[in-house]
């Protein structure tokens, strides 16, 4: 009488645990990358949103409405009369790392929505980043305060 052996061998299973390690691996650092861009253009929107934000609350007050930068401390923050409406660390909330062409930038909006030369610290176009996993996308910051997103990536 014959005996039917059914079933696998320890070799060939040992042979697709380790396929499916390096294919799980491949995915793994596939989708790190994915996942850091994906932190940096929502990191990007964030800081695009609290800018159109102040500018909104501007016009809605009626009154001088500051949207401030600070790379120090990773932060962004809209102001009115010198107090603090609403705050976002960026490394807390999102993980990444502002980097910008000065330590603390800001973009005063009067009571139409239009940006105040006369406050916004900066006179020509100046860029924030975002930084995560050693790469960073930048905005460019109009001294109107309009915003350009980095083209690419």
């Amino acid at each position: 009488m014959k005996r039917s052996n059914s079933g696998f061998t320890i070799l060939e299973l040992l042979v697709v645990l380790m396929v499916g390690g390096v294919l799980t691996s491949i995915s793994v650092s596939s989708f790190s990358a994915v996942r850091d861009r994906l932190i940096q253009r929502q990191s990007q929107r964030a800081f695009q949103a609290m800018n159109a934000r102040a500018r909104a609350m501007a016009i809605e007050s009626g009154t001088y409405v500051k949207f401030m930068l600070d790379t120090a401390g990773d932060s962004i923050w809209i102001e009115r009369n010198d107090t603090t409406l609403e705050l976002v660390n960026m490394m807390t909330e999102y993980g990444t790392d502002i980097v910008a062409t000065s330590t603390v930038m800001t973009n005063c909006f009067n009571s139409r929505g239009y940006a105040d030369a006369s406050c916004t610290s900066y006179s020509s176009m100046s860029l924030a980043g975002f930084r995560s996993a050693g790469v960073t996308r930048y905005i460019f910051m109009l001294p109107m305060g309009g915003m350009v997103e980095q083209i690419g990536s």
